[in-house]
């Protein structure tokens, strides 16, 4: 997953959710079922504007955790590595894809 517009968007999320990143972080911790979170070094990496300390990808599950902590969709905060918006980190619309309801994986 890709952060967009160089984390700005995570960081307009935290300051409207009043969270620093060890607030974060802990935050992460409760939403995740498994209470592992997101670090503090990947969230600081992921809002850092640029330069050696900013990083512009993270896993799916990292992301997921960040958007739900900050109760914002996924696509809100990061585009998928392909350039394409990913949907939010709830589904309960319950809806899919062609390709979902067809039982393709490879999107043909």
């Amino acid at each position: 997953m890709r952060r967009r517009d160089h984390g700005q968007a995570i960081r307009t999320a935290m300051k409207r959710a009043g969270l620093s990143i060890p607030a974060l972080a802990r935050a992460t911790r409760e939403v995740d079922p498994e209470r592992k979170g997101v670090s503090q070094a990947l969230i600081g990496f992921l809002v850092c504007a640029d330069g050696t300390s900013a990083r512009d990808t993270c896993g799916t599950r990292p992301a997921a955790l960040i958007s739900q902590t900050l109760n914002r969709p996924t696509s809100a905060l990061f585009i998928d590595e392909q350039g394409t918006t990913m949907p939010a980190a709830s589904t309960s619309t319950g809806e899919v894809d062609n390709d979902q309801a067809q039982g393709r994986a490879d999107g043909r």
